[in-house]
């Protein structure tokens, strides 16, 4: 399980909204060197995460909490957003050519543009619905493990 601390915004019901800091994936953004991603968030800024969890430890708005994702959860949720785009991308791309070629065109690129354009969007669709439906499987839900020590931070 990968866990997180959180800052619970927001109750609704059995459910509480929490926010976390976008983290990078590796140390190297803390020393400014790798693949240049710290860079670009500090240019752009750093966006806190809001995620919805279902609060069976009772937290209320101002509460630190330990928020947990099932790893496996993460990567099949990574390969779906990643990997059915591209391979629309690819397969569209693909057929372009050999619609070029099988209607003897002069310039296959163009064809290959368009219908690699057209794939992207139907994998970006088909990514979204697969995703949609991954997300009603509850090992995909993130769960509040429990309140941090210290107590809640309260500005009333």
């Amino acid at each position: 399980m990968l866990e997180e601390v959180g800052t619970v915004v927001d109750t609704e019901g059995e459910y509480a909204w929490i926010e976390t800091d976008r983290q990078s994936a590796c140390g190297a953004c803390a020393s400014r060197q790798g693949c240049a991603g710290g860079s670009m968030a500090s240019v752009f800024g750093r966006r806190p995460v809001r995620i919805r969890s279902r609060n069976a430890i009772g937290a209320r708005p101002g509460d630190r909490v330990l928020v947990a994702v099932n790893e496996a959860a993460l990567s099949e949720g990574s390969l779906t957003a990643y990997a059915v785009p591209l391979l629309g991308l690819l397969v569209g791309a693909g057929l372009g050519q050999l619609l070029a070629i099988r209607l003897a065109l002069t310039q296959p690129d163009g064809a290959a543009l368009i219908l690699g354009a057209i794939g992207l969007a139907v994998g970006l669709a088909g990514g979204r619905r697969i995703g949609a439906w991954l997300g009603r499987d509850g090992r995909f839900e993130p769960i509040l493990k429990r309140r941090l020590s210290g107590g809640a931070i309260r500005t009333d």
